[in-house]
C-alpha cells in the first residue's frame, strides 16, 4: 500500500509520501488526513473538505470525495510504476488513529478495485457510410453490459471533432477499426488510429487495438491502414465471428452473469 499522508504545518500544506513495502500483501492507495488528538469526528470532514481546496486531484461534491488518479500519479515518484493510477474514483473515508492517538482521516482503495474502476469503453472507429452497420455492434455490446463508444451517442453538442476523438480513446480501454471498402481516410481516421496507438503504447495490455476487415454486398474486402498492420486484423466471414472476434480480444474478462430477478 502507498501512503500519501496529508497535514497542516504552521498554516502550511505538507506532504508525506510511503512507498509499498514488499512484505505487504496488497498494493494500492490510502491518502491520509492527519490532525491533532482529539478533533472530533464531526469535526474532521469539515477540516479534510478545507484543506483539500488546496488540492488540484481533490474534488469534492457535497460530502462525496473524488479523486483525479492522473494528476495524484504526478505528485511522486513512489507512483513511477502505476500504470493502474488513471480516471477518477470516487472513495469513502474511514476514521483511524496514528501511534500518538492523533485522528486521521483515510481514504483508502487496492489496486484491484482501481483496476476495475478504470475506464472500460470500446472505441468503435468507422466511416460514416458504414454507421447503420457499426449501431448494431453498438446496440449489442451495450445489451451485453460493455460501454461502446459511438461519435453520435457519446460527443456533447458542439463538441470539437478531435478533441471528442482524444477523450474518446482516453476513456477506453480498446478500439475497435471496422475496415470496409468505405474506410478512406477524410483526415480524422488517421487522428483515430494514431490515438489508438498511442493508448496501447501507455496503456500496454489494458488496452487493445481490435481491426477487422469486413466485405460489402458485393464480397469485396476493406484494406487494413498500413499503421494498423503492425497489430493483428481479423477477415471474419460473418458478422457473428466479427462479434466473437472483438469480445475475445477485449483486455476484460466477463463478469459472473446475474439473474435479471
Amino acid at each position: 500500500m502507498r501512503t500519501i499522508l496529508i497535514y497542516e504545518n504552521a498554516g502550511e500544506l505538507e506532504y508525506s509520501f510511503n512507498g509499498n513495502e514488499d512484505w505487504h500483501e496488497t498494493d494500492g492507495i490510502s491518502i491520509d488526513f492527519l490532525f491533532k488528538k482529539g478533533t472530533l469526528h464531526r469535526e474532521l470532514i469539515d477540516k479534510v473538505i478545507n484543506l483539500s481546496k488546496n488540492i488540484d486531484w481533490i474534488k469534492i461534491e457535497g460530502r462525496d470525495f473524488f479523486f483525479d488518479l492522473k494528476k495524484l500519479k504526478a505528485t511522486s515518484e513512489i507512483f513511477s510504476d502505476c500504470l493502474w493510477l488513471d480516471g477518477t474514483i470516487h472513495l469513502s473515508y474511514t476514521f483511524d488513529k496514528s501511534m500518538n492517538d492523533e485522528e486521521i482521516v483515510c481514504f483508502t482503495s487496492s489496486k484491484e478495485e482501481i483496476e476495475i474502476n478504470m475506464p472500460k469503453k470500446i472505441f468503435l472507429s468507422h466511416r460514416g457510410l458504414d454507421k447503420p452497420l457499426v449501431r448494431e455492434y453498438h446496440k449489442l455490446l451495450l445489451e451485453l453490459g460493455y460501454e461502446p463508444w459511438l461519435d453520435e451517442e457519446d460527443m456533447a453538442a458542439g463538441a470539437k471533432l478531435h478533441r471528442g476523438i482524444l477523450q474518446g480513446m482516453k476513456d477506453s480501454c480498446a478500439a475497435v477499426f471496422f475496415v470496409t471498402p468505405n474506410y478512406i481516410d477524410d483526415g480524422y481516421l488517421e487522428i483515430e488510429i494514431d490515438q489508438a496507438v498511442n493508448q496501447k503504447v501507455k496503456k500496454k495490455n489494458r488496452f487493445a487495438i481490435i481491426t477487422l476487415s469486413l466485405p460489402d454486398e458485393n464480397g469485396k474486402r476493406g484494406v487494413v491502414p498500413d499503421l494498423l498492420q503492425d497489430f493483428v486484423w481479423k477477415q471474419p466471414s460473418s458478422h457473428l465471428v466479427a462479434f466473437t472476434e472483438i469480445i475475445k480480444a477485449l483486455p476484460l474478462i466477463n463478469g459472473i452473469k446475474m439473474w435479471k430477478d
